[in-house]
């Protein structure tokens, strides 16, 4: 069976026939039993010796619904409720529980990192309503801010219908985009780096990050929903790789490759195959990270004035909008492709048909494509922008370009190399070792490392659960991340 959820959203498993069925809807309570106590604003509810009282939904899913509660003591945490109709469903509900227990304490181990990055378990409570039918609830720490999704639409929304600024200003926005960037993947990529030999997170996008003072100070991020979260030595096991997760237009060319062709193809595809197997956490907080910068790019047409008075600025801007037209065209292209595949589940179409047509057409080598142009394009400016003084807010620039693209995975854009199958400590050290301090805002500088591994292939060219995703009306009904379960 494949069905949507009341929110749009999709959860897909093989059943042991190799017959597609819908998790989601074996959530819910059997017909008769008992409902559960639904949490709604004003609720009181007990964990251990400490009362909460619910506030607001933080985000809802197709699992369930996460709600912001406070303690009488003033602290907030997030309530996780699912109801569990199966005893996968509340494995996988357990599971998340004890992942999030290890990412704890993988990320403790860093030193100087703030616990505040990531969530932490508190407690979980399990109710059985009736026979083979659950209510569980998770409570974990709140990740401070926003989401990072609602901040860039915002931004991007803004800057799209200012008129003239003068250079100080675009200048100050250059920085403001610089910083914001390196910050991202200077604090998150060290975290998942952290947690990545035991765990992979799956859906690693904006709408999982959580990100405070923007534009007022240094950026602080956190990652949130650790719902598709994978052990990751099971991950490497071959068994375990038809399972595709999170949202396509994050996906490195791999998941495509596997959506098209079968994950058993990656045997005959080694370099495709490590970059499945340890690479799609590294390759989407890349893509969030140039995402970020673009969409916090200041308008880039100039005035023959300000032309005039700075020479640097018409080269500036030039690269940018290289920058800018090649994350455009990957962006258009991942959406493009990955629509179809979205409307294929929730019209419970022929997702087999899809696949075929996909792999006739080389869709995952076109998505390579994309990301070699976008590769290419932050190459360019990094060497463009060598040497930019430090008054147009663009200096750190070309490290962290750099660092981007050493974080995108494009296996084909890469001769031979000795790291394949090294892991990823080779990029954090390079990352620590010579990112420059980034431009905050004009007075000031923060800090900023970046970190993870490219990985070669033989390819002719080239993560979710109900936690805080929900779909932005103006992106259509494929905006979320969705998890699917594929044979392999």
């Amino acid at each position: 069976r494949i069905g949507a959820t009341t929110d749009g959203r999709f959860d897909y498993s093989m059943s042991s026939s190799g017959r597609m069925r819908d998790i989601a809807a074996s959530q819910s309570p059997a017909p008769g039993s008992r409902p559960p106590s639904d949490l709604c604003p004003g609720a009181i509810v007990a964990f251990g010796r400490t009362e909460y009282t619910v506030a607001e939904p933080l985000g809802r899913g197709s699992f369930g619904t996460v709600w912001r509660a406070s303690a009488a003591h003033g602290s907030f945490v997030a309530v996780k409720e699912i109801s569990c109709g199966s005893e996968e469903a509340l494995a996988r509900v357990v599971a998340e529980g004890q992942l999030l227990k290890v990412v704890r304490q993988e990320v403790m181990k860093l030193e100087g990192t703030a616990m505040e990055h990531i969530p932490l378990l508190l407690g979980a409570e399990v109710e059985t309503v009736a026979t083979r039918s659950w209510h569980v609830r998770l409570v974990m720490s709140e990740v401070p801010g926003s989401q990072l999704e609602e901040v860039l639409n915002k931004r991007h929304r803004a800057e799209s219908l200012r008129d003239a600024m003068t250079t100080q200003q675009r200048q100050a926005l250059f920085a403001e985009a610089c910083c914001c960037a390196g910050e991202l993947v200077g604090q998150l990529a060290p975290i998942a780096q952290a947690f990545s030999a035991t765990v992979y997170h799956r859906d690693i996008t904006p709408r999982n990050i959580q990100v405070t003072s923007v534009g007022t100070g240094k950026p602080v991020f956190g990652l949130v929903d650790f719902g598709l979260a994978v052990k990751a030595d099971a991950w490497r096991a071959k068994d375990c790789f038809g399972d595709l997760g999170g949202d396509g237009r994050y996906w490195p060319t791999s998941a495509w490759f596997v959506f098209s062709h079968g994950s058993a193809q990656l045997q005959q595809r080694p370099a495709l195959h490590q970059e499945y197997a340890r690479c799609l956490d590294i390759h989407s907080l890349a893509l969030s990270g140039v995402r970020c910068f673009v969409d916090m790019l200041p308008n880039l047409t100039l005035s023959d004035q300000e032309l005039d008075s700075d020479p640097w600025m018409g080269e500036i801007t030039a690269r940018l909008r290289d920058i800018q037209a090649a994350w455009r065209s990957y962006w258009d292209t991942a959406s493009a492709c990955w629509q179809p595949l979205f409307e294929t589940f929730r019209s419970r179409g022929d997702y087999q048909a899809l696949r075929r047509q996909y792999a006739h057409e080389g869709v995952h080598e076109v998505v390579a494509l994309e990301i070699m142009a976008l590769r290419r394009a932050l190459l360019e400016g990094e060497s463009a922008l060598r040497g930019a003084p430090e008054s147009t807010g663009l200096a750190g620039a070309p490290e962290l370009f750099r660092t981007l693209v050493e974080m995108l995975q494009c296996p084909a854009a890469l001769g031979p190399r000795s790291e394949v199958g090294s892991g990823t400590d080779f990029v954090v050290k390079r990352a620590k070792d010579s990112l420059k301090p980034m431009p905050r805002w004009p007075s000031s500088t923060s800090e900023s490392t970046a970190c993870d591994s490219p990985t070669d292939a033989d390819s002719p060219t080239t993560l979710s659960s109900a936690s805080t995703c929900q779909a932005d009306p103006e992106e259509g009904a494929g905006a979320c991340s969705r998890r699917f379960f594929l044979p392999a």
